[in-house]
């Protein structure tokens, strides 16, 4: 049996909200908190913070109830000016050696934050943003370690989904 580690540093779970027709809402939104609620002790810890879009927060509410947290809501301004989130929660946890932030917003944010963590410049992340796509209600996780190097561990995985 192969060794498993934790992984150390913070975890961001990165969300897409989930999809605005009715009748995929309710269950893209339950099942992306029961898959984030059910990824394992080695890659989220106990000490979990939610923040989210104003748009995003059905999802993200669902998500903190899970974890018993209430999700921080960003300012509108983050959808045009998603830096500021950027640089205040893609960085090495300050209180523990592990924590966990799921970020739910639209695919706007969530890219632009992926391309800053794979090192584009802000610049390079706005004007490239729009070139790539996700789904609704997928979940990327961005590993960062305590010396802020970053690991994109997954993007855009919709496999906790209900088929069509």
């Amino acid at each position: 049996k192969p060794d498993r580690h934790k992984f150390s540093g913070r975890m961001v779970v990165l969300v897409r909200q989930a999809s605005a027709t009715a009748e995929q809402r309710a269950s893209q939104i339950e099942a992306v908190a029961t898959h984030i609620k059910g990824l394992s002790e080695y890659m989220v810890s106990g000490h979990f913070t939610v923040a989210c879009t104003t748009s995003a927060q059905p999802t993200a509410t669902a998500v903190g109830k899970l974890f018993r947290t209430i999700p921080q809501v960003f300012p509108d301004s983050i959808v045009e000016h998603p830096e500021a989130a950027f640089l205040q929660f893609f960085t090495p946890p300050a209180a523990h050696s592990r924590d966990t932030i799921a970020m739910v917003a639209d695919d706007g944010p969530v890219l632009y934050w992926l391309l800053r963590a794979l090192q584009m410049s802000p610049e390079e992340a706005k004007a490239a943003t729009s070139s790539y796509c996700i789904g609704h209600a997928s979940i990327s996780l961005v590993n960062i370690k305590a010396d802020g190097s970053m690991k994109i561990v997954t993007v855009g995985d919709i496999g906790h989904l209900p088929t069509a």
